[in-house]
């Protein structure tokens, strides 16, 4: 089996995806020298308590600080879209934030309604899309040692309520791997090794990393090109594919 190799060969990778206080680190998102760090994902996305040992990587303030607005959008904007289609979903921690930030609290209200028991709703697939790839090369950063500052990852998304079946069938399938990733990229340690029901063979896969049950999840793999994508779920509502 063959094994990934990364392109480019920067020897400063580890200064990247890793944290030395003791060391120059560089911002995963542009390049520049890092002088924060940045969870993966943003505790934005999460309930209280936390995960333990919630992943880190290095970010420039200017990167770190910059998501921060678009990300309370785009967190916020899920949690009451959810709590719209079902009212048993109540995030406090969302409740909260939108108390404190009008302004935020009535973009949202301008952007879902309900009108004859029926939920209409827009918003702003500028700031969706900029979140959503900054989520994905945080997590390839993190699991694969992946950094590419120049590409222009592709991008699809999409609500729980315009998949069938199939569709959400396929987006939660594990896929087998046909190479293996970068030896001591941390992803190493999510290799499971199972059986392949039709002929008994063994196979070896990514598994999902269940962040938050029901609240988080994503999945690093090797598409079909054998390029780097990443997966994501937020609140079991949206469902990303990002190919970095």
């Amino acid at each position: 089996m063959q094994q990934f190799k990364r392109l480019g060969g920067d020897k400063r990778i580890g200064k990247f995806t890793e944290w030395n206080k003791s060391d120059e680190n560089y911002c995963i998102y542009c390049g520049d020298v890092a002088e924060t760090r940045d969870h993966v994902p943003s505790k934005t996305f999460l309930l209280e308590p936390y995960p333990d040992n919630l992943p880190t990587i290095s970010a420039c303030e200017r990167c770190n600080n910059g998501f921060s607005s678009d990300e309370s959008y785009v967190a916020s904007y899920i949690n009451v879209l959810r709590n719209k289609l079902d009212p048993k979903f109540c995030n406090e921690k969302t409740y909260n934030a939108l108390k404190r930030d009008r302004r935020l609290k009535d973009l949202l209200d301008s952007q879902i309604s309900i009108v004859d028991q029926k939920i209409h709703f827009s918003f702003d697939k500028d700031k969706f899309e900029n979140v959503i790839i900054k989520l994905a090369k945080g997590h390839a950063g993190f699991e694969f040692d992946h950094i590419d500052l120049d590409g222009v990852p592709t991008l699809w998304y999409d609500w729980k309520f315009n998949l069938d079946e199939n569709e959400i069938e396929n987006f939660n399938m594990i896929p087998s791997l046909d190479i293996m990733p970068e030896a001591g990229a941390r992803v190493s340690n999510r290799i499971v090794v199972g059986t392949n029901p039709e002929n008994d063979e063994s196979i070896i896969f990514l598994d999902w990393v269940d962040v938050q049950q029901g609240i988080y999840r994503y999945l690093v793999y090797f598409d079909e090109d054998y390029n780097i994508s990443v997966k994501i779920c937020i609140c079991e509502l949206l469902f990303c594919i990002i190919k970095i």
